[in-house]
């Protein structure tokens, strides 16, 4: 059997390797090393490249599909879809491994609609429920329908390896066994226009399964595990398909105006053709040639794609591929000068006109020119040292295209120097000759500038003889401009001078004891000759210098004059007069003697007149009446020796100062302290606190008041010998100052007299007693309450609450604003007594009717009589009665207690009577059916929480009833039957209404 098998096996191998060598294009493959390269696949779930112990090496160039772990999952799909009914011959080559774990699902290739995004857990191979398509299926896990590990074939939706429509070769016979595997196992799966043949190790398992595709899809692998593990993992997966091969070549670049060839070799065995056409040699060949032209200064692009079919079945599998072409500009590498020529040493502009940026290489060359800057593409500014034609050349190279050499020429003109000679100075309104000594020509353009000269001869190079009007620092300049090149500006300064002049400021008066100043204030300088003269008088000469200062003369009219010469040039002749006054005097006289505020008589006695400044310096005095010459008055604020001074001005001539002395005499004050007042009884010290002494007059007015010692100025002791208020005045004379009136009142009072009255002084506690006060009222009096208890208050008339029992004793003390007091105190004045608390209880607040008698037990507090209402029209007035309610109800008893002073309280206290209990209980019954004496039932009224329970005489519990009106019919309530003629033991427990606890026991007997 097995023979049979191989041979079959050669054969078929033979057929795979035809058909695997039709279909030559590879669609997709996953392999690499040392890393595997996933370029188009895309892996979801647990996949990802890396290594497995099921090679030699330790690179990433497996693709493990999951790792040895429970419950995962992991896929990986190609990205490009294959339409089979269009490419109906495709071709999977890969190598698998199952292993590192104890044996879990297996790895399927599926060919599906729509790549999973999603995978189960567990079972299921990591094949989504809803995928729909073909599973080849290395199924490694017995899932109970066939001996594992199997290969299966499967085309539909979902995946199950009991699935109906399933094709498989189980492991029966144990030849499978190597599936699961530590080494890699090679696989290949080939469609043939719906056929599919499965091999491994090149020995066929499924072969030419009819199972076709009709839909477009996607070719990958999952995996997945449940309750088990393992690793999976792949690699060298190839996927070939008959179709043709499309090659565009490699993208390609080329300058403007050039062609380039893209695409590749031909071959007859397929068909081409091109899109777009635009700048194709031809669309039906293999390797047309491209001509595009590019106007710009950017590469353009076009994209070509080429489709290639089979020449033998051209609608089979067509297969496309692009290429880019660019095409790059040419450059263009004019430029323009800013001017058509220019001079040594003047900048140049140069701009580019070409069609590149600034990201071209741009090559110039300036024939020696010096950029001053500029850079690249430029703009620049260019300046040449020598003259003559000068040719700037320029190539530009972008994209690898290169423009034509651009040359252009400029002159270069010599400039012109402006140089001149001029004197050094001259003066105002001499002529100067201005000289020109530079190189320009006749014909050159000449532009002077002889700062405001006026021109008396000469034109262009001149020369010029030139005059000025005014003096100062002229600054000659002159330019020259030949062959529009200008020369720098050349200046030179010619000094003009000026006719000095003689003003001078002099005094027009001076006095007779001073020197006349004379300030020159002309325009020559100090080191000018300067000539004076003068017509009288004394003058001591300081040299030939612009001030002097020693001139003086006798009191008279005079002359003084001035000539000035400088740098040859001689000033007119300038005249002052002057006026000499004498100096005046400031003699005067004053009185001797004032008091403040009282005014001295100053009085001049001096040579000046009337109309003289007169300066009198007073201070601290103020003048009172008088001015200038005077006489003046003058008073003072405050004693003391000031000093009066005058100084006297008269024509501008000031005298010596005079000074005289004012003695100045204080006004004593007459101010006193005393005391506002004093009681009867009392003395009080008057004190004298002015300013004059003690030998001074003191003139005193005491209104009565008695005196009982003191003169002069004091101190004096004051008496109370007379009741009343009284008015103290003094008045203080001292060096014939007299002091201003002072008075103060005093007063002589009685002391107050402290009376009060209380209501009312007696009353149970709280007691608020309200406080009247009777004592005389007087200026400034305050008052002070004492209540007996630790509190006090400061208020005239106060209402006082006493909280506790007890005999209290009140003061009042009184003050006045003198110190004057008066003090009363009351002993035991205010009586408290305790207030009565009402209390009592009873010997039960709930009874019954058996025994509906309360005994009272009194517990009152400082009570002396009691009143009792028992709520139902009985009253005692006993401190504990007792007492029987006539039936039941509930009754509010009040007790109301007091004493001697009327005082009350009130206690209320409820008391319940309940009816008493009635029990009858029947000892014999007869149970049957007749109607007659069949029932068993206790009776009692007036209780709560009723059980009944009956026992046989062994003990057990034939019936139990919480119900007061259910009866015991003679039944068992266990069985149901009826019990035996016998005597039974009940047990009845309730509670009366008035809280007590009953059990009643008996017996009952059941007689048949």
């Amino acid at each position: 059997m097995y023979a049979v098998r191989y041979l079959f096996s050669l054969s078929l191998l033979f057929i795979l390797s035809t058909a695997v060598q039709a279909q030559n294009v590879i669609f997709a493959q996953l392999q690499g090393s040392p890393v595997m390269n996933t370029g188009g696949w895309n892996l979801t779930g647990a996949a990802a490249i890396g290594d497995t112990p099921g090679d030699a090496d330790g690179f990433s160039n497996e693709l493990i599909l999951i790792p040895p772990v429970n419950t995962t999952s992991g896929a990986v799909f190609y990205s490009q879809p294959i339409d089979p009914s269009v490419c109906t011959k495709w071709t999977v080559d890969f190598e698998f491994r199952i292993f590192d774990g104890n044996g879990a699902d297996g790895i399927a290739f599926c060919f599906l609609t729509t790549p999973p995004v999603g995978f189960v857990v567990g079972a299921g191979v990591g094949i989504p429920a809803a995928a729909t398509g073909l599973k080849v299926v290395f199924d490694t896990f017995d899932n109970g329908c066939g001996a594992n590990p199997e290969v299966q074939l499967f085309n539909g939706t979902g995946y199950d390896e009991c699935i109906a429509g399933i094709q498989k070769v189980n492991n029966t016979a144990g030849n499978l066994d190597f599936i699961r595997s530590n080494n890699y196992n090679s696989a290949r799966i080939v469609y043939d226009n719906g056929f599919i043949t499965v091999s491994i190790n090149n020995v066929v398992w499924l072969n030419n399964i009819n199972s076709p595709i009709n839909f477009t899809g996607y070719m990958g692998f999952t995996s997945g595990s449940g309750a088990f593990n393992d690793r999976h993992s792949l690699r060298n997966v190839v996927i070939y398909a008959e179709m043709a091969d499309a090659d565009a070549g490699p993208d390609v670049a080329y300058c403007s105006g050039d062609s380039v060839q893209i695409g590749t070799a031909d071959s007859v065995n397929y068909n081409y053709s091109w899109s777009p056409a635009t700048g194709l040699s031809q669309t039906n060949i293999s390797d047309p040639f491209v001509h595009l032209v590019n106007n710009g200064n950017t590469p353009i692009t076009q994209v070509y794609t080429v489709t290639t079919t089979l020449a033998n079945n051209p609608t089979a599998c067509p297969q496309t591929d692009a290429v880019t072409v660019t095409v790059n500009p040419v450059p263009v590498a004019g430029f323009a000068f800013s001017v058509p020529q220019t001079c040594q040493g003047q900048n140049v502009g140069i701009s580019y006109t070409g069609n590149m940026g600034p990201a071209a290489t741009y090559a110039w060359n300036f024939d020696g020119g010096i950029v001053v800057s500029g850079v690249g593409q430029g703009p620049y500014q260019v300046h040449w040292p020598d003259t003559g034609m000068h040719t700037v050349t320029l190539t530009v190279a972008q994209y690898g295209c290169s423009s034509a050499l651009f040359a252009d020429s400029i002159r270069v003109y010599e400039v012109p120097t402006g140089n001149f000679s001029i004197p050094a100075e001259i003066c105002i309104y001499d002529q100067a000759t201005v000289t020109y000594t530079g190189t320009g020509s006749p014909t050159a353009a000449y532009t002077w500038n002889f700062d405001s000269g006026t021109i008396v001869s000469g034109s262009n190079e001149g020369p010029y003889d030139i005059q000025w009007s005014a003096p100062g620092n002229k600054i000659l300049t002159l330019t020259v401009t030949e062959n529009g090149c200008v020369s720098p500006l050349y200046q030179d300064t010619l000094i003009v001078r000026p006719k000095p002049t003689a003003t001078f400021d002099a005094d027009t008066q001076i006095c007779d004891n001073a020197n006349a100043t004379l300030v020159y204030t002309g325009t020559a300088s100090a080191a000018a000759n300067y000539d004076w003269f003068f017509s009288g008088g004394s003058q001591v000469l300081s040299g030939a210098e612009p001030q002097q200062t020693g001139w003086t003369a006798a009191a008279g009219t005079y002359s003084l004059g001035l000539q000035v010469s400088e740098f040859g040039c001689i000033s007119d002749t300038v005249q002052h007069n002057i006026t000499v006054y004498p100096v005046p005097t400031a003699t005067f006289t004053v009185t001797p003697e004032v008091c403040t505020s009282e005014a001295a008589i100053f009085t001049y006695t001096g040579t000046a007149s009337a109309a003289a400044q007169y300066n009198w310096v007073t201070a601290p005095g103020v003048i009172q009446s008088g001015s200038g010459q005077g006489p003046l008055q003058v008073s003072y604020a405050n004693a003391g020796n000031p000093q009066v001074i005058l100084t006297v001005t008269e024509n501008n001539c000031v005298s010596v100062p005079d000074t005289q002395l004012v003695v100045v005499h204080p006004i004593p004050t007459s101010d006193f302290n005393v005391a506002a007042g004093i009681c009867a009884g009392q003395t009080s010290i008057l004190s004298y606190t002015g300013t004059a002494s003690p030998a001074a007059q003191y003139d005193w007015d005491f209104d009565g008041v008695q005196v009982v010692s003191g003169n002069g100025q004091g101190p004096y002791t004051l008496g109370d010998g007379t009741l009343d208020s009284f008015n103290i005045s003094l008045q203080v004379t001292e060096n014939n100052c007299v002091s201003p009136l002072t008075t103060h009142p005093f007063v002589v009072l009685p002391s107050p007299v402290v009376d009060f009255t209380a209501a009312p002084l007696i009353g149970c506690n709280p007691l608020p007693v309200q406080f009247t006060n009777n004592t005389t009222v007087q200026p400034g009096i305050r008052y002070e309450w004492s209540f007996g208890t630790g509190d006090s208050s400061t208020v005239s008339g106060p209402l006082y609450t006493y909280l506790h029992a007890g005999s209290f004793s009140v003061t009042l003390y009184a003050e006045n604003a003198f110190g004057c007091s008066d003090q009363l105190t009351r002993s035991n004045y205010i009586n408290v007594t305790p207030h009565p608390e009402a209390g009592f209880t009873v010997t039960s607040a709930v009874i019954d009717m058996d025994n509906p008698t309360v005994h009272i037990i009194n517990e009152a507090l400082y009570a002396e009589t009691w009143f009792y209402d028992m709520g139902e029209g009985t009253t005692y007035k006993d401190p504990q009665p007792v007492h029987t309610f006539p039936e039941t109800g509930e009754y509010l008893v009040h007790q109301i207690v007091s004493n001697s002073l009327g005082c009350t309280d009130t206690l209320s206290l409820l008391i319940t009577v309940l009816p008493v209990t009635n029990v009858y209980i029947p000892n014999t019954f007869t149970p049957g059916y007749d109607g007659l004496n069949d029932v068993w039932r206790p009776s009692l009224s007036y209780i709560t929480g009723y059980d009944l329970q009956v026992y046989d005489r062994w003990g057990g519990l034939v019936f139990r009833s919480q119900d007061i009106y259910q009866g015991w019919n003679g039944m068992h309530m266990a069985s149901g039957k009826p019990v035996k003629e016998d005597s039974y033991v009940y047990v009845i427990r309730y509670t009366e209404l008035a809280g007590d606890q009953k059990e009643l026991r008996g017996f009952v007997n059941v007689l048949r």
